[in-house]
């Protein structure tokens, strides 16, 4: 991974309240995107900016429908159960 490419999407998670050109979904196009996203108001206004903008509906991701909202447990839970949980989840996901 280029050290360029890491401080973009350093960059961008340090302000989230601006989608930049230079974010990391463009030098990243993924075939799929896993998006945790608080449920506090804040959150949800910014996740609806963000699908709105130009740069994230032209990631290949979004245009073929493969983006995931996934909740925080046991997504972002480190332990072992919680990776097992997610993992089933995941399954089920790609299983459709």
């Amino acid at each position: 991974m280029k050290g360029n490419r890491t401080r973009a999407c350093e960059g961008a998670y340090a302000q989230p309240q601006t989608l930049r050109s230079h974010w990391c979904g463009t030098d990243y196009d993924a075939d799929a995107i896993f998006v945790v996203v608080n449920r506090d108001d804040g959150a949800q206004k910014l996740y609806q900016q963000i699908q709105s903008s130009p740069i994230w509906q032209g990631l290949k991701a979004v245009k073929a429908n493969h983006v995931y909202a996934i909740p925080d447990q046991p997504w972002v839970d480190y332990s072992a159960l919680g990776s097992k949980m997610a993992l089933d989840d995941a399954e089920k996901m790609f299983a459709k």
